[in-house]
């Protein structure tokens, strides 16, 4: 995907989001603690005015594509519905401080989390 059709999709789901805040009348605190893929109400507000240099687009397009497929009531494209009670943001945590650690050559501190993300995704499976 090139750089400027993400930028088109990423604008067109900020602009559906921000359709969907005036709709419901919603402040930007209200509308980031519907939908918390949407981070904090100041990257909503950096979303919303498409300051995309300040926003890694890599980052912020699934999410995104999230919110809009939630506001419209359907799974993201290629992506299964999370179910209720997933370990996502536990995992996503672990993992990213591993990576961190990673390169600040804290190996066995990075095993730790990994280990962490890994048991909480097994816990996960087992309770399905």
């Amino acid at each position: 995907m090139s750089d400027a059709l993400e930028i088109t999709e990423a604008a067109v789901c900020t602009d559906r989001i921000a359709e969907h805040q005036r709709a419901q009348h919603l402040n930007d605190a209200s509308l980031v603690r519907a939908f918390p893929a949407l981070g904090s109400a100041r990257s909503w507000r950096r979303l919303a005015a498409h300051d995309w240099g300040a926003m890694p687009l890599d980052v912020w397009l699934p999410k995104l594509q999230a919110v809009v497929a939630q506001l419209d009531g359907t799974p993201p494209a290629g992506r299964v519905a999370i179910a209720e009670g997933a370990p996502t943001a536990f995992v996503t945590r672990h993992l990213t401080e591993a990576d961190r650690c990673r390169r600040e050559n804290s190996t066995s501190l990075a095993r730790s989390h990994c280990r962490a993300a890994r048991q909480a995704i097994e816990d996960f499976q087992r309770s399905l």
